[in-house]
């Protein structure tokens, strides 16, 4: 990140600084280019953000020894979806569900890829109902399997994507009569690209 400071004083050279995140050092390098009577003085800072910097605010101050300025930026920090460790299926003895929540910035696109076909959405066809909602960088869906007559067995993955990459849990989802039940896959199982 780089700030910048234009002047036409030709005396004492202004002192730069960063105040970042306190668990953030700055490292910045400093440098001044002249172009008629206009002294350009550019900080650039070097910054290595995680997530949970995300929001928070870098200041550029320029202090001369009677006057000061300064510049704020906010941090954006992107990132691939994530999925969330509490995702996973449930059941009861009418259906299983299985949810899938991911964090990612910018939001990702939830998908269910089944055997016949793709979801997204919240839409219902025949037993299988599928419902998301996305809360900042939080994207959040579940597939609802409802019991039936015969056995019946689906393998589900649960996409989640966005411009820095694709996370996905795979599900399993059986029927059989009444008797309904549904398994997530293990942390080790997760599939992410």
């Amino acid at each position: 990140m780089a700030c910048s400071f234009n002047t036409t004083c030709d005396g004492t050279a202004p002192t730069l600084t960063w105040v970042t995140p306190a668990d953030e050092p700055p490292s910045a390098s400093h440098s001044v280019t002249q172009q008629g009577d206009t002294l350009t003085y550019t900080s650039v800072l070097s910054l290595t953000p995680a997530l949970k910097h995300h929001g928070q605010i870098l200041t550029c101050r320029v202090t001369y020894p009677t006057v000061s300025s300064e510049q704020t930026l906010t941090l954006t920090v992107e990132y691939a979806p994530e999925i969330s460790w509490d995702s996973g299926c449930t059941h009861t003895p009418e259906s299983v569900t299985c949810v899938c929540a991911a964090r990612c910035n910018p939001p990702g696109e939830l998908t269910w890829r089944l055997p016949l076909a793709n979801f997204s959405g919240n839409q219902t066809h025949g037993r299988l109902h599928i419902w998301q909602v996305a809360s900042g960088h939080l994207v959040y869906g579940s597939l609802t399997l409802r019991g039936g007559e015969g056995r019946e067995d689906v393998t589900a993955v649960c996409s989640v994507r966005n411009r820095h990459g694709e996370a996905m849990l795979m599900v399993y989802l059986a029927t059989e009569g009444e008797d309904i039940y549904g398994r997530g896959k293990s942390e080790s199982q997760r599939v992410i690209l």
